[in-house]
């Protein structure tokens, strides 16, 4: 009280009563507002950050007390109606948990709460939030497994205190961690079947879900509980919070909810946003300990294929879950950035990928590769998509992993339009004169069109950088000029009359071509000029048209008004 009145006699039962029933958000910003200020002293006032410091350590039992009731309460009420205590439950946990997240990150966290305290925080978030919020019962039961084995090699080590000691002692006695599990719950030798995670053995046995509606939605949404919790989660699985938690014990159990979504227990095409949110949120806790952990070849590639996989199935799936698409995708490149995995077995998931319009991932696999392999060993798969016209997902998915890729390494446009260009072309004109048909192709037309200039603009920049008018050159942009003036004919302008235009044109792509052509006009006029004399007659008429109307910005023509001239001898007085 001290803070807020000059003697503790000033402090009366109204007061008490209103801090009491906010003690949560008294602690909570308590805390945040201490680590500001210990972070803005620093080292120049060392009597005032002992005084901070000393403040913190009175407050963090606190909150780490609040946050153990409220969930021990959420756990005994779950199954009760929508009530006060319920409610009040979770607003005191979210708050903690707030708290906590903040609280880990500072510099003072390791010196104040043991490493055994926040390993009891964090189980007790999983087994009471996040691994609940899933919807798998068993997930508990298999976790349960694991701690007692964790807990039995920490007593075989005889050093609980020690972080590094015990996880060379856990490596030494039981021949762990290898994160994986199987059947026998035992750790299988990494050279095994590394194709997938190993599948869970669910036994005969009862395991009562834990179900909290009210806590885990806001209004239709994952409630700021389930998003603290992550939160807090995450920020153990950072390299600056190893103290906080063994981290290869970590793995072990974080790896339970993926083998689930491997089984099919956990349905990653479902709508439920908690899930999305509590499985993005653990895939990423994966990432981060993939990246700091020295991992064995069997775990990182059983990762690999799982995030591989699971971007297949989910790019066939709604947008809502792009969260957790998102997480995967960086989980991939994080297995990808470990040696043990070679540059053979990169090439061949590059050809897997492309074969099965994987592309977000043949993406990553390609880029990862930092030069052009992937794309010499998969460029015959990508023209294949890129001229299956019937199926609109997979060429257009194709020219999107193309464009993308050409947007990052500029250096390997050349070699994919060297393979790839006459399919581009092709596509523009099939989309931009209205040649496919189908809701599909009237869906995805304009935005075929925009990505066809693009990936020709990126082609123009490379080849335009010594500025030169090769022969090559002339040729390629004379055949652009060709399909971009079909384009502007069938299309026409803005301004134009409706009544010269075709059923289903559509003026603004009449309008890029025109950029496109002054552009070039203005960056390299002798390429301009060039390509001019090699095109017909017909077409040059439509393209100087088009430069002409996009310089005077397509105003239409003013026609002249005639007047009569005012006779005055028409005029007769009345």
């Amino acid at each position: 009280s001290g803070l807020a009145f000059s003697n503790f006699e000033d402090v009366d039962g109204f007061v008490k009563d209103g801090m009491i029933q906010t003690w949560a958000v008294l602690s909570g910003f308590s805390v945040v507002i201490l680590l500001k200020l210990i972070k803005e002293v620093g080292s120049s006032d060392s009597n005032r950050r002992a005084i901070l410091v000393s403040w913190l350590k009175n407050i963090i039992p606190v909150v780490f007390a609040g946050l153990y009731d409220s969930l021990e309460c959420l756990s005994v009420i779950s199954k009760m109606q929508e009530s006060k205590c319920l409610r009040d439950a979770e607003k005191t946990s979210t708050m903690c948990l707030a708290a906590l997240g903040m609280f880990i990150q500072s510099h003072e966290a390791k010196n104040i709460i043991s490493s055994d305290g926040m390993k009891s925080t964090i189980h007790c978030i999983l087994e009471t939030v996040l691994f609940p919020s899933l919807g798998v019962p068993f997930i508990l039961s298999k976790y349960d497994s694991i701690c007692k084995e964790i807990t039995t090699l920490e007593l075989k080590d005889g050093d609980s205190n020690n972080i590094e000691g015990k996880t060379d002692s856990i490596d030494e006695v039981g021949k762990q961690p290898d994160l994986r599990i199987t059947n026998e719950d035992e750790a299988e030798d990494s050279v095994g079947d590394s194709n997938k995670l190993p599948s869970f053995v669910v036994e005969n046995e009862q395991v009562e879900a834990f179900h909290i509606a009210t806590v885990y939605f806001s209004n239709g949404k994952p409630s700021k509980l389930i998003e603290q919790a992550c939160n807090v989660l995450e920020t153990v699985c950072t390299t600056h919070a190893h103290w906080c938690f063994d981290r290869k014990a970590l793995m072990k159990i974080l790896l339970l909810p993926l083998i689930a979504v491997e089984d099919g227990s956990i349905d990653c095409d479902s709508n439920n946003e908690v899930t999305h949110v509590v499985l993005s949120s653990i895939i990423r806790c994966v990432k981060l300990l993939t990246q700091s952990e020295n991992l064995d070849y069997g775990t990182v590639k059983g990762l690999l294929i799982f995030s591989i996989s699971r971007i297949s199935c989910i790019g066939k799936a709604p947008s809502e879950q792009s969260i957790v698409k998102k997480s995967l995708c960086a989980l991939l490149r994080a297995c990808l950035q470990k040696s043990n995995i070679t540059k053979n077995e990169k090439l061949i998931h590059v050809r897997e990928t492309a074969e099965s319009d994987n592309w977000e991932a043949w993406e990553i696999l390609c880029l990862d590769l930092n030069q052009s392999s992937g794309i010499n060993h998969s460029i015959d798969i990508v023209c294949q998509a890129l001229e299956d016209y019937k199926t609109t997902r997979r060429h257009v998915d194709a020219f999107t992993a193309i464009l993308s890729i050409s947007s990052i390494r500029t250096d390997w446009v050349p070699l994919i339009m060297r393979k790839a260009g006459g399919q581009v072309l092709q596509l523009t004109k099939l989309y931009g004169n209205c040649q496919l048909e189908g809701p599909a192709f009237n869906e995805n037309r304009t935005s075929m069109c925009a990505m066809s200039i693009k990936m020709i603009m990126l082609t123009f920049q490379y080849m335009n950088t010594d500025k030169a008018v090769s022969a090559e050159t002339v040729s390629f942009h004379s055949i652009v000029f060709e399909t971009l003036v079909s384009l502007v004919s069938f299309n026409g302008l803005p301004g134009q009359s409706t009544s010269t235009l075709n059923a289903n044109a559509d003026p603004a792509l009449g309008r890029i071509c025109a950029q496109f052509f002054v552009h070039i006009l203005r960056v390299a006029p002798a390429l301009f000029k060039a390509c001019l004399v090699n095109i017909s007659v017909e077409d040059r008429n439509v393209l100087e048209a088009a430069v002409r109307a996009d310089m005077e910005g397509y105003q239409k023509k003013k026609v002249a008004v005639v007047k009569k001239p005012l006779k005055l001898r028409s005029f007769s007085r009345s």
